[in-house]
């Protein structure tokens, strides 16, 4: 059947390819568009005794609420038969259709809100003040809570064999809880990313046995807790090998320098020569070679600077002492804003690697032996650190004799970063917002979509070809 529509709606996305609802809802294919925008279907055939002498008896207005907002009118149309007297109306499929995409596109909006890390209250607050949708906090809750239930997981068919293991601990009413979760270190994928209450040896080896049997591992990321050891050696099996996270290693070097009692505690910086020692700890596996040329540059202008002190006799010794820790903290300073400046030329030229590279495998054991044996000047701390680098050695240099193995366990930073920001920890307010958080983030990872696609082009291409017209003016 031929329909023939002389009006603007064919500049709606998609209306050639809807031609055919048409047919369904206008049985005889004549239309007739009036002056105020009406589309309407001429003598349509009774349907109980399929005569032509028929006429039109009014119409219903049946728009949604949402769409009265935009300023469209939905009539549905009544006719009668002269010849039995029998009356009726247009099918209302396409209401139905309407309603469940106006229904799934107010849904894709609360969605895209929800994964942004809005409260139920700025979602309820944004539908209310920009889209004139009365919805409940609790309702919005409540909608958010079914859809994320009704979505499947999509099973994880493939695993390079390395996995990224870490821990979280997000709160519950302000009630700790648990999330241990594993990830594909060169996919991205998440294997498994679960909420236990508590945190035992036993959960933990419970959830990584359960988890990593799905899948055939070579080798394991982790960062240095304390319990890690002990739980890996009874959860995994003894040909997969670990690596530990160098950057944590890099956070617990900079920690113990922390502790040092001889700081500038106005300003908490180290002094030149604690952040020299500092620097020859994190040179061990990254190349700071130029920081350290650096750090040796300021130090000799600071001995300058002491030595043309002491020849001065007209000054005090507490002048001087001052005036030393004015100029040291302005080297200082001056070593800082070469760190940044380091930074920023790495940005310029487009490199997302601002961290120095890292050192080959022989390099970083002549430095380590040189500093185990000859680091008689490195405080107390440093000096434990060596020691329990020496124990972990193989631990530590695994990415270096082999490639495929990433340093860091970086990826699984970011994905805690992105998914549950460290202030909204403590928002959560029950299990099943903390399951439903874990579970969009997997998704979201992984690539799987679990938002509705319906949008508000969509709802105007349905509007499009029903039986509408636009409000006059």
């Amino acid at each position: 059947m031929s329909i023939t529509v002389q009006s603007n709606l064919y500049n709606f996305y998609g209306i050639r390819t809807q031609l055919d609802v048409f047919s369904k809802i206008f049985k005889n294919g004549k239309l007739e568009i009036k002056s105020n925008g009406t589309i309407r279907e001429i003598r349509p055939p009774c349907p109980k005794c399929d005569s032509q002498d028929t006429y039109y008896n009014g119409s219903d207005n049946v728009t949604p609420s949402i769409l009265r907002n935009f300023g469209l009118t939905i009539r549905f149309g009544h006719y009668g038969c002269n010849g039995c007297g029998h009356t009726w109306e247009l099918s209302r499929e396409s209401l139905k259709i309407l309603r469940e995409a106006l229904s799934q596109w107010i849904l894709n909006i609360i969605c895209d809100l929800y994964e942004n890390h809005l409260s139920n209250k700025q979602i309820s607050n944004h539908l209310k003040g920009v889209h004139s949708i009365q919805l409940s906090e609790d309702r919005v809750e409540q909608l958010i809570d079914i859809h994320i239930r009704k979505i499947k997981e999509e099973p994880i068919n493939y695993c390079s064999g390395i996995v990224i293991y870490d821990e979280q601990h997000p709160k519950k009413n302000g009630d700790c809880v648990y999330r241990l979760t594993g990830i594909d270190a060169i996919t991205g994928k998440v294997l498994f990313d679960l909420r236990y209450e508590d945190k035992t040896g036993k959960t933990k080896i419970k959830c990584l046995k359960q988890e990593l049997s799905k899948v055939d591992i070579e080798f394991m990321i982790v960062d240095f807790a304390r319990g890690y050891p002990k739980i890996l050696k009874k959860a995994i099996s003894k040909n997969v090998k670990i690596q530990g996270c160098l950057f944590h290693l890099a956070q617990l070097i900079v920690k113990d320098f922390k502790t040092l009692k001889e700081r500038f505690s106005k300003y908490k910086r180290l002094p030149l020569q604690q952040l020299y020692n500092m620097y020859l700890m994190l040179n061990i596996f990254y190349d700071h070679t130029a920081d350290l040329k650096k750090l040796e540059s300021l130090i000799k202008a600071l001995t300058q600077r002491k030595e043309g002190l002491d020849l001065n006799k007209t000054i005090s010794k507490d002048e001087r002492d001052k005036d030393l820790r004015k100029y040291e903290l302005k080297l200082i300073f001056s070593f800082a804003a070469h760190l940044k400046l380091r930074e920023l030329m790495a940005r310029r030229v487009h490199c997302k690697i601002t961290e120095p590279p890292l050192r080959e495998y022989e390099d970083t054991k002549k430095i380590f032996d040189g500093l185990k044996f000859e680091g008689d000047f490195l405080p107390e701390e440093a000096k434990e650190r060596l020691k329990m680098m020496g124990k972990n050695w193989d631990m530590l240099t695994l990415c270096q004799k082999d490639k495929r193995v990433p340093p860091t366990s970086s990826k699984i930073e970011n994905y805690y970063k992105n998914t549950l920001k460290a202030f909204q920890k403590r928002k959560v307010r029950s299990d099943r917002a903390v399951e439903n958080r874990l579970k969009i983030s997997k998704l979201s990872r992984n690539g799987q979509i679990w938002k509705p696609t319906v949008t508000l082009v969509d709802i105007f291409n349905l509007v499009s070809w029903m039986v509408c017209f636009f409000t006059p003016v």
